[in-house]
């Protein structure tokens, strides 16, 4: 009972004076009882200070916290008061386009969540990272939920520039940032990208999923996600989605003009030739449009896919991608074939597909959703099959003036195996 005493008593000193150590906190206990001589160590102390919130580190830290649990430097009680944004950028070369031609060099993923409830308000997945990325989401989850009071982002460059502020100033947004290399000021929305890591992660393995499948995969592991119960303090047991409704503050909707408005961005670009740059791409600019002083006026709009050109006397025309012809040397990145990709398992894209042709009564057995996956998911067709496809092309090559030679060796696709003729042939030739 002494020894209790004297362990509750050094919680006290170290409350008291926080600056005292260990070593010091024994000193004192055994002054105040010479009973205790020698019978307290540190290691029994300091872990009996640890477990009691007694440390040192977790005592300077409530200090600077002014008493809260969570550091919450932007934590917020309501909804929509404070949304959280980033960008994140999986591995490159993991999804293919859905021609399955060839591997998407980069894809990025631009994410929105309400600080308070957690739930993921809206996402836009794209090939380009740039600002109208981010301001597409951002213009949906106005158009859905109204009224938006702060937005907390980092300090890339696709929130610093004029399109945003515009928008967050005639919007009445306030606009926040993270300090430089301070990622847990938003460690919401981090510890979502490590939430959805785990599908992520599959799919890189793979290799073989088309960009439409990975967009349903996706959207089934955010929906299972906002209906997920949550264990921490804030949700308390309950799912995004659920807390996000229980939330009794109204939502306040905006002007559909005032808000299309905000989202369109106009811009002067010099005219190279005949085309533009803009947004660290190239723009065609057909010859009747462009002026003596070289220089037109671009305008964007939210959820558009080409910026487009105004006139005076057709009004706004779309813009075309400028093309320069095919690249002629490329970085050759390591792709699984689809044969090699379903040997193995990826049980967290299964799982996501199954559940989602669970709700939409498509699931029907476990095998032929299998097949399902290997020919729809995954893009894998037969060996045989494969062989057969190789050897039309040949053919059809052939009808384009491609040589017999050509033609023979398309043949022998068929059999691995070299035939006698062709060896005595070539023991000829030598």
């Amino acid at each position: 009972q002494c020894f209790e005493e004297a362990l509750e008593r050094a919680v006290a000193m170290r409350h008291a004076d926080n600056t005292l150590s260990v070593a010091n906190i024994i000193r004192c206990l055994e002054s105040e009882n010479p009973a205790l001589k020698n019978r307290i160590k540190r290691s029994t102390l300091q872990r009996h200070l640890q477990e009691h919130e007694a440390a040192r580190r977790d005592l300077v830290s409530n200090a600077l916290q002014h008493g809260r649990r969570v550091l919450g430097r932007f934590q917020v009680k309501t909804r929509m008061a404070l949304l959280v944004g980033d960008i994140k950028e999986p591995a490159r070369k993991i999804v293919w386009n859905d021609e399955h031609t060839e591997l998407l060099d980069r894809i990025y993923i631009a994410i929105l969540i309400d600080n308070c409830h957690r739930k993921v308000l809206d996402y836009q997945i794209s090939t380009t990272g740039n600002t109208d990325l981010f301001l597409s989401g951002l213009y949906n989850v106005i158009k859905l939920y109204g009224q938006i009071k702060a937005l907390h982002l980092d300090l890339g460059s696709q929130y610093r520039n004029q399109k945003v502020t515009n928008a967050c100033r005639l919007l009445n947004i306030t606009l926040k940032y993270c300090k430089p290399r301070s990622a847990w000021q938003k460690g919401s929305i981090e510890r979502l990208n490590r939430t959805i890591d785990d599908y992520l992660v599959e799919v890189e393995k793979a290799k073989s999923m088309g960009f439409t499948a990975f967009c349903e995969g996706f959207a089934e592991r955010i929906r299972v996600y906002n209906d997920t119960p949550h264990s921490n303090e804030i949700l308390n047991g309950k799912t995004p989605n659920e807390s996000f409704n229980s939330d009794l503050t109204p939502l306040v909707y905006l002007d559909d003009l005032a808000v299309a408005n905000a989202f369109e961005f106009a811009k002067t670009c010099r005219v190279y030739s005949d085309y533009i740059k803009y947004d660290k791409r190239k723009w065609k600019i057909e010859p009747q449009y462009i002026k003596a002083d070289k220089k037109v006026m671009i305008i964007t709009r939210p959820n558009s896919p080409c910026p487009e050109l105004y006139t005076e006397t057709d009004g706004c025309i779309p813009l075309k991608e400028y093309e320069i012809g095919e690249k002629v040397s490329q970085k050759c990145f390591h792709a699984s074939s689809p044969s090699e990709a379903y040997e193995k398992e990826y049980p967290m894209i299964d799982l996501l597909f199954r559940e989602k042709m669970r709700q939409e009564n498509r699931y029907t057995t476990e095998e032929a959703f299998r097949e399902y996956m290997k020919k729809e998911v995954y893009n894998i067709i037969s060996e045989k099959e494969g062989n057969k496809q190789e050897l039309s092309d040949f053919k059809k090559q052939k009808k384009d003036g491609v040589s017999s030679e050509d033609i023979r060796q398309a043949a022998s696709i068929t059999s691995p195996y070299t035939t006698l003729a062709e060896m005595n042939s070539k023991k000829d030739e030598d």
